[in-house]
């Protein structure tokens, strides 16, 4: 995960919380296939509207949450330029000093890192390339493919360490 991954993931999950909601507060429980009981449940008995708006409460509370939680990733302001680089730079974006729209403009001409544009713009950005031809872009841009490690990432990784420190390490002598 970085940090574009992660922004990604969690404004696609407001979104569909947003959508779950509309969904249940309009009564359309066939919109969505994750409300079959909803759906069952109000064709054998009326769902009362008390219990729609309760229903409706859950995922925007759940959105509010994740607002409050994530509010430094739904701020963020990534560049149009970095999942487009090879447009024609826009002299006017906000943040882009004179050196970093020179390097755009050589990097439309650099062919030789076109194709992997066509893969992702993660493989694109991260060629060793970039970071030797273009170094004012790469500064600007290597912040936002920070890796993100999960906990679990980050507890197998301890785990491997305190093996390898202890019993591992004792039975080699």
């Amino acid at each position: 995960m970085n940090l574009i991954k992660s922004k990604t993931a969690i404004g696609t999950c407001m979104v569909k919380l947003k959508i779950l909601k509309s969904c249940i507060g309009n009564r359309s429980f066939q919109c969505r296939k994750e409300f079959p009981n909803l759906s069952t449940s109000n064709q054998e008995k009326k769902i009362s509207d008390g219990a729609i708006r309760m229903y409706c409460e859950h995922p925007n509370q759940l959105h509010t949450d994740m607002e409050n939680r994530f509010v430094d990733l739904t701020t963020l302001n990534i560049p149009h330029w970095l999942s487009s680089p090879l447009r024609v730079p826009n002299y006017d974006e906000p943040g882009l000093v004179e050196e970093e729209i020179e390097e755009l403009m050589l990097l439309n001409t650099d062919f030789e890192l076109h194709p992997k544009l066509q893969v992702s713009f993660q493989d694109f950005w991260l060629q060793n390339k970039i970071s030797e031809s273009y170094p004012a872009l790469w500064s600007r841009v290597n912040i936002f493919f920070i890796a993100f490690p999960t906990s679990y990432l980050v507890e197998q990784g301890f785990s491997a360490v305190v093996q390898i420190l202890g019993k591992q390490r004792q039975k080699l002598d």
